[in-house]
């Protein structure tokens, strides 16, 4: 008999396995990220911003947001918490990288720096 996974579709899963987190300092912007922004670091202060398609290409290291982060101030602020540093992924969870989806180009790039991004379909 096969193995059959349950899986909850509203609540579909965002770390597929293998993953690996650090403790982070993130800027998070007035209104807040969503779990699944892709971030990079900024070289000039060591703390994680989230990416622009330029900065994903350029990005000095890579993180992604694991759960949704409020700030509910009119300006960023830095919060310190767990990021994913690697691992499989949901490519359906990722968050756009400005107003746009994930590219096949950005996929590789997170594969070059230790992420898996996965399609994952409902059946």
């Amino acid at each position: 008999m096969a193995n059959i996974t349950s899986v909850d579709y509203k609540n579909p899963p965002f770390a597929l396995g293998d993953n690996f987190y650090e403790e982070a300092t993130v800027t998070v912007p007035s209104g807040g990220l969503e779990r699944g922004t892709i971030l990079v670091r900024d070289t000039s202060t060591n703390k994680f911003v989230a990416a622009t398609a330029l900065s994903l290409v350029n990005g000095a290291g890579i993180a992604i947001l694991r759960e949704d982060v409020e700030n509910t101030t009119d300006s960023a602020a830095d919060v310190h918490i767990r990021v994913m540093i690697s691992g499989h992924v949901n490519r359906g969870l990722l968050a756009k990288i400005g107003n746009t989806a994930l590219t096949d180009v950005q996929a590789d790039i997170l594969r070059g720096q230790g992420f898996i991004v996965e399609k994952v379909a409902e059946v």
